[in-house]
Formats: C-alpha cells, structure tokens, sequence
C-alpha cells in the first residue's frame, strides 16, 4: 500500500472512533456473534428463563401479597399498561392466582425462594457458560464454588427485579395520594407514565452488569456496573421490546396465526430477543478487551 493510502486509511480508523471506542469493534463484534452461534444460545437460555418465570413471579406476587391487595392491584394496573403484551398475561393470571388465596402468600414467599433461586440458578448456569463461548474461556469452577455462586448471582438478580416491581407499586401509590391532595392527578399520571421507563432501563442494564460479572472474564475484572456492552444491550432491549410491542398490537394477523398460542409464541420470542441483547452486550464487552491487546 502507497504512502498516500496508509494515510487516508489511518484518517479513516480515527474517523471511525468515537472517545475510546472503536466503532469498526460494532462489526466484528456481529461477526463473532455469528461465529459463536449466539442465536442458537440466545434461544438456549429462553428455555432456562421460561422455567425459571413462574417461581420468580410467586416470589414477587407473595411479597406483595403480604402487603396487601391494594398493592397487587397496582402492580397489576402496571403491567396492563406495560410491555411486551405477551408477558403482561402470564404475570397477570400468577398475580391473580396469589390474590385468590391471600392466606397461603407466606408459604408462596418461601416456597417461592427455593424453587425460583434452584432453577432460575440454571438460568445463570448456561449464560456463564455462553459468555465462556464468547471469551474463549471455559468455565472451570468446581460445582461446590460454581452453584453458589449461580445461586447468589441469581438472588441478586431477582432483588433487583422485586426492588423495581416494589418501587412502582409504593412510590407510585405515594405519588398518586400527594398528587390528589394538591390537585395535580393530570399531571403526575404523565410525568410517571414517562420517568418510570428510564427507572426500569436502569435496572435491567444492573441485572446485565451482574451477568457480566458472573460469566468467565478475559480479564477477571470485577463488578461493573457501566460498560459499552452494557449501555448497548440495554438500549437495544428498550428499542426490541417497545417495537415488537408495538408491531403485537398493530399488526391484524398476529392472532390469527398463532391462536391460542399467540401469548406464549410472543412472550418466548421476546425473552429470545431479550437474550440476544444481552449476548450481544457481552459479545462487545469481550472484542473491546481483545482489541485493547492488539
């Protein structure tokens, strides 16, 4: 290559760069997302993340069965108002199920626990082994130090989910009491409707920083909780899980298609793009580690 040409391409690669991101790492990053097979455990994991649904929302369902009906209803009322719409349904006949027998929340709390930590723990299991895939690096803990810490990392990403859930329900009820009492129910009904998105983005970009940690690193770092793989599946997960809600409620023929098994068809794909975001996350993560070596 001529001197001229080395040239224009270095003015290219700078071009191409954006503070210490390199943004030619986005392609090679969908390369090797390919190259990994990411799809096909995109799909894996949804499996992992179907069995482990149900003891999870027993668990949040309990919790707020214990504080009362009042709290359940506005949970409810938010995950009418929510998406994807597939999802809204499954978590709405357990929340249900919890409201007709009050009495047993107790048990439902602590049977809950054991079961949703126990499988949804599988959950983690095959990501931790999916990010393996995608570092290059086999997960090699012994099962005594692995489980508990499948276990302990999916502990902490059901708090983080019950925390939200828990922080709708209350701040939200709050707000509503204050807001009647000054006269602005109007204006607080849309300012919430607007900033508790942004809240659940960030909580879904924690519970994708704790997987990140969980998983074999190239570089065994530690927690973190911002990363550029981190911010980009976050946003692809907001932009995937507002547009496939959008297109279930606009197009005619979705129904029609699937039938009776149009809430279950929806609510496994979107736990499979879902997914995808996420690997792909974790994808970047790891060929912004490579690239630094290079």
């Amino acid at each position: 290559m001529s001197a001229p040409l080395r040239e224009r391409a270095a003015n290219l690669g700078d071009r191409l760069r954006v503070g210490s991101v390199d943004l030619r790492a986005l392609r090679r990053t969908m390369e090797r997302f390919f190259e990994h097979h990411l799809n096909d455990w995109g799909a894996a994991l949804t499996f992992y993340a179907a069995v482990s649904l149900v003891p999870a929302l027993v668990i949040l369902a309990g919790i707020l069965g214990l504080i009362g009906d009042p709290a359940l209803d506005t949970l409810s009322d938010n995950l009418k108002a929510g998406d994807p719409g597939p999802a809204r349904q499954i978590a709405l006949g357990t929340i249900d199920q919890v409201r007709d027998s009050p009495t047993t929340a107790g048990i439902a709390v602590v049977v809950g626990i054991v079961g949703a930590l126990w499988s949804a723990s599988s959950y983690v299991g095959g990501f931790m082994r999916a990010s393996g895939v995608i570092n290059d690096r086999e997960v090699r803990y012994p099962f005594w130090k692995l489980r508990p810490l499948q276990i302990l990392t999916t502990g902490g990403v059901i708090l983080a989910i019950a925390g939200i859930a828990l922080a709708v329900v209350v701040t939200g009820a709050l707000a509503d009491e204050v807001a009647s009492l000054v006269g602005l129910e109007s204006a607080w009904s849309t300012a919430w409707d607007i900033v508790k998105w942004p809240v659940i983005a960030i909580v879904v970009m924690t519970i994708f920083a704790t997987l990140y940690w969980a998983a074999p690193d190239s570089r065994g770092r530690g927690f973190r909780w911002i990363t550029p793989g981190g911010l980009v599946a976050t946003g692809a997960w907001v932009l995937g899980s507002g547009g496939y809600g959008a297109y279930i409620a606009t197009v005619p023929n979705y129904n029609h298609v699937y039938g009776g098994l149009t809430a279950v068809i929806g609510f496994f794909f979107w736990l499979w793009l879902s997914n995808l975001a996420m690997l792909y996350g974790a994808e970047l993560n790891a060929e912004l580690e490579r690239a630094e070596d290079r």
